[in-house]
């Protein structure tokens, strides 16, 4: 009886052992399994202080790191990564220093000052290489082996392009002129004196009716892109643009395929940062209808998203009617041209503009303007965002 007692009492023993080591074997690298001797029922295996002392004082990990945000001038960049102990210490207060060097990696020097988890992108940096070295620290005691209680880590590098930083309002002409009087087609623009290459040239036609179709009839020597038809109550319209090339070989003609109403044709120029940058249309052209409300007669364009930098956001208001339009508001919008382009001939309308130049990928923010004198129409209106390249 006294036999098999003890023959129980080594097996659980055996099992604990060899339980025990498979727990501390997750904890410490490099050891062999306990030696059991079947025939003797006896573990062979002893750990030392020296282990308990590595397992106790593991360095902390930098794991998986790597830099996100947008890699523009002016954008927010943060060290992103995960810490892990494996002595389960908490996490002390982690080192970071961000680095800029050359495009092919050369020249790389610490950025004074750039010290946190986050670093904000300055003009310095376009056309440069960007990364940061973060130290994890744990909250550990002194080791005893001289075990680190900090890693270090260097990210992977990402590229800052060069910034586009200078879009301007360049000028305005249209036919007619606010308050004028045109139904006839085609129409032709003189465009601002003084352009030059690289302009962005915006052409918004506009006709009380619903049942044209638009075109450009003589390009000027220009290549145009048309942004879509939209129509609501009283008012039709289509926008054109195109980059100028430099010279017009002739004044630009709009024309419309019927109707004797009112017949516009406003222009908006814009001045890129260097004449060799093209444009692109950032996102869709945007178009809608509005009702005719009540007063104050409020017409708001909800802000709308910004996937680019270096754009400009150009918005219209149309109405079946000869409004005057006013008090424009909105963080950074502005007023290109007249306050509204009016149109007496036929039937009457009236359209009015804002623009906005933003140099950050937030959305471009709600525009409103206020219809004045015979407030109270129901009409349309567009949006739509070019960015340089």
């Amino acid at each position: 009886m006294r036999k098999f007692i003890t023959i129980i009492f080594l097996l659980i023993a055996i099992v604990s052992n060899a339980q025990n080591y498979f727990v501390r074997s997750l904890m410490t690298k490099g050891n062999t399994p306990p030696e059991i001797t079947a025939s003797t029922f006896e573990a062979s295996y002893t750990y030392t202080d020296a282990e308990d002392d590595f397992e106790s004082n593991a360095k902390p990990q930098v794991v998986a790191l790597s830099i996100t945000g947008n890699p523009i001038v002016g954008q927010t960049l943060t060290a992103s990564w995960t810490f892990f102990s494996p002595s389960l210490y908490s996490q002390g207060t982690h080192l970071y220093q961000w680095y800029r060097s050359d495009q092919d990696g050369t020249n790389r020097a610490a950025i004074g000052g750039a010290t946190n988890s986050t670093y904000v992108l300055v003009d310095d940096d376009q056309d440069k290489q960007i990364d940061v070295e973060v130290t994890a620290v744990q909250t550990a005691a002194t080791p005893a082996n001289g075990n680190p209680e900090s890693d270090t880590e260097v990210s992977p590098t990402v590229y800052v392009p060069p910034f586009f930083g200078n879009i301007t309002y360049f000028g305005s002409a249209s036919n007619v002129a606010d308050n004028g009087t045109n139904t006839t087609a085609p129409t032709s623009i003189t465009p601002p004196s003084s352009m030059q290459d690289g302009d962005l040239v915006v052409v918004v036609l506009q006709h009380r009716g619903a049942t044209n179709t638009f075109s450009v009839s003589t390009n000027g020597g220009q290549s145009w892109t048309g942004l879509g038809y939209f129509t609501g109550t009283n008012a039709e319209s289509e926008i054109f643009w195109c980059r100028f090339d430099g010279t017009w070989d002739t004044n630009p003609q709009f024309t419309k395929t019927t109707g004797a109403s009112a017949f516009s044709a406003i222009m908006h120029v814009f001045r890129p940062t260097e004449t060799s940058n093209t444009w692109v249309i950032d996102g869709s052209f945007v178009s809608s209808t509005f009702t005719a409300g009540s007063s104050p007669f409020v017409k708001t364009i909800p802000s709308q998203s910004i996937t680019q930098v270096a754009t400009v956001t150009v918005v219209g208001w149309m109405t079946g009617d000869d409004n005057t339009w006013g008090n424009l508001s909105g963080v950074d919008w502005f007023t290109p041209g007249s306050d509204q382009y009016r149109n007496l001939g036929g039937s009457d309308q009236s359209a009015t503009f804002a623009y906005k130049i933003q140099y950050e990928t937030t959305g471009s923010g709600d525009v409103s303007k206020e219809q004045l004198t015979l407030g109270g129409d129901a009409g349309i209106y567009f949006w739509f965002t070019m960015h340089e390249q």
